[in-house]
């Protein structure tokens, strides 16, 4: 009994050992297997050494590498195609409103205009001369017809021609003869030129009163409130014969006995230029026209064939 207990005791004890034994194994084993190091080691690692850069780093050149070109590329065509046509435009322009061009063509028109001007009058007067010494016919716009200066001008009844002068109507640089008759109950004959030939227009004595160089005449007529007198520029065409452009006028008033004075012209640099018609005081009215009449005084002279080649003579 005794021997079997001790045998039990003592199997018990080495089973004891056996198990404390395994125990201390066991648990080193278990720290060395179990990762909690490898754990540690390889996922905080992998995290922070890979995840964090590679993402921090795509975020990065996602929108930077991108925006740029987007920036860059547009801008500079969209500035730089406007730029050169508007440079072009304003190159053009300079080379448009060239000052010598534009101002030396007038200037050579005018003196082309001039000469032009000079020949047809210097025509004019041939004709007139040829027309006075009978060479040469000219057209009557009283009747139509073919005139002779000797039957038609010079003998009108009892009348004859007592002087004449050289009239530049409308100042166009075409000079007119003006014939004026000893009778004032004739009419007096103004030769003018027109496309090659001569023109006769008759006008009655007063048609042609206060004549001046440049064709201003002076008129008066009646009303039913008092009278009227009238300044005005007279110019001569074949197809209108004579034409009036009123300049300036006065009106009498009978039932108060005043007078009103209008202008419809400007005297400028010598010449009359129309206007629109204004009321003016007396002494701007006869201020003008005294100007137009000491710039434009006529000469006439006694008529007479040696006095009509002179002066013809002397003007070619």
């Amino acid at each position: 009994m005794k021997k079997s207990l001790y045998i039990t005791i003592g199997l018990v004890l080495c089973l004891l050992m056996l198990c404390t034994a395994c125990g201390e194994s066991k648990q080193p084993g278990t720290d060395d297997i179990t990762p909690p190091d490898g754990t540690q080691d390889i996922t905080p690692d992998n995290t922070q050494n890979v995840t964090p850069p590679d993402t921090t780093a795509d975020d990065n050149k996602t929108p930077d590498t991108p925006t740029p070109p987007v920036q860059d590329d547009p801008t500079p065509p969209a500035q730089d195609d406007p730029t050169p046509p508007a440079q072009d435009d304003n190159k053009d322009k300079p080379d448009d409103n060239n000052a010598p061009a534009d101002n030396t063509k007038p200037d050579d028109a005018q003196k082309i205009d001039f000469e032009a001007l000079r020949i047809e009058n210097t025509k004019a007067l041939q004709a007139y001369y040829a027309f006075i010494t009978g060479g040469t016919t000219a057209r009557s716009l009283y009747d139509g017809r073919d005139i002779t200066f000797v039957q038609d001008i010079t003998k009108q009844g009892t009348a004859s021609i007592a002087k004449f002068a050289l009239v530049d109507f409308g100042s166009d640089g075409i000079l007119e003869v003006v014939f004026e008759h000893t009778n004032t109950a004739h009419s007096d004959a103004i030769l003018f030129y027109e496309d090659g030939r001569v023109y006769v227009e008759y006008v009655t004595y007063r048609g042609i009163l206060g004549l001046t160089y440049n064709g201003v005449i002076s008129y008066s007529f009646n009303t039913t409130e008092g009278g009227t007198s009238v300044y005005a520029q007279m110019t001569l065409s074949a197809q209108k014969g004579e034409e009036t452009t009123v300049m300036g006028r006065s009106e009498y008033i009978s039932a108060t006995d005043t007078y009103t004075y209008y202008l419809e012209c400007d005297l400028i640099d010598g010449k009359t230029v129309v206007r629109e018609e204004t009321r003016v005081t007396k002494d701007e009215y006869e201020a003008l026209f005294k100007k137009i009449y000491d710039l434009y005084t006529l000469q006439w002279h006694d008529f007479s064939t040696a006095k009509v080649q002179q002066v013809f003579l002397d003007i070619k």
